[in-house]
Order: structure tokens, then C-alpha cells, then sequence
């Protein structure tokens, strides 16, 4: 069947840079993009708070060293969506 590898188009969101925490949670607003076919996809980037506000703060923490880290796990995502999951 041709639609089950018809790529489909994906809303990517990313939480947990900048030393911020947040849980997972569905909101209705997204009812009106999964209403029209569209997927919500959430990349939980490095970077979050989950470790503590001193470790954020440090040189090699969250912050500053490894800020890059944050960019290239949404990146990573995705790359992985459309390669691997045929989403758009």
C-alpha cells in the first residue's frame, strides 16, 4: 500500500535546554495538527535541569562546554524521523 510510506509532516518540539524541566504532558491546542495528519514528535535535549542548577552552571555542564550538545540531540531527532520514520 503506497500511503503507508507516504512521508507525513511532523511538528518537532524540544525541551530541556537552557537549565529548564519540564514534564511530559499533552495539551488539546494539539488537537487541530493531529486532527490534519500531522505528528507531534518532543526531543528531550541535554541541557535540562534535571541535574541540578550547579551542575548547569559548571564549566563542563550544561551551560557552557557542552551547550553544543543540546543543538545536535535535536538535530540527531530529526535526522532520525526522516530517515528512519518516513516523517517529514
Amino acid at each position: 500500500d503506497p500511503q503507508l510510506h507516504k512521508p507525513v509532516p511532523v511538528h518537532l518540539y524540544a525541551y530541556g535546554a537552557y537549565g529548564s524541566c519540564e514534564e511530559a504532558e499533552f495539551g488539546s491546542s494539539l488537537l487541530p495538527l493531529l486532527d490534519r495528519g500531522i505528528i507531534y514528535a518532543v526531543a528531550h535535549v541535554r541541557g535540562g535541569g534535571e541535574m541540578g542548577r550547579p551542575w548547569y552552571e559548571e564549566p563542563n555542564g550544561g551551560k557552557y562546554l557542552c551547550k553544543n550538545n543540546t543543538f545536535n540531540d535535536f538535530v540527531d531527532v530529526a535526522r532520525w524521523l526522516v530517515r528512519d520514520a518516513n516523517i517529514t
